[in-house]
């Protein structure tokens, strides 16, 4: 009887185990900057119409609101993770106005955890 417990339990474990997989992006600007992150930010895988979603965001405001960054001040956006057999991606900050964030052509690295310095 035991035993029987025991095989349900692992099986379960297995079951119910799930990799959550999210794509991490650093950002700095050299100098101090007027910035809001639009919840339409996403990456863009560059082989497929595989589209990651921003789930969250540190050390920065969302739209409607308007946060000062220092200069050299890191933000951080994380998104859904990005298809397995993707090798390179875009992030892009779709919105009605100029200037949104766009840099195309990031290459994938294993860890998913991406730096970018903003001159």
């Amino acid at each position: 009887m035991e035993t029987k417990r025991a095989n349900k339990i692992k099986v379960e474990f297995k079951v119910n185990r799930q990799v959550e997989r999210q794509t991490v992006v650093k950002l700095t600007y050299s100098r101090t900057c007027r910035i809001r992150i639009w919840p339409t930010t996403f990456l863009k895988d560059t082989e497929s119409n595989h589209t990651s979603k921003l789930i969250e965001v540190y050390n920065v405001t969302k739209y409607p609101t308007w946060s000062i960054l220092p200069a050299g001040k890191e933000f951080t956006l994380v998104f859904d993770g990005l298809p397995k057999k993707c090798t390179s991606f875009h992030l892009v900050e779709e919105i009605p106005e100029p200037y949104g964030m766009c840099f195309r052509n990031i290459g994938r690295n294993s860890s998913d955890v991406y730096q970018i310095k903003i001159e």
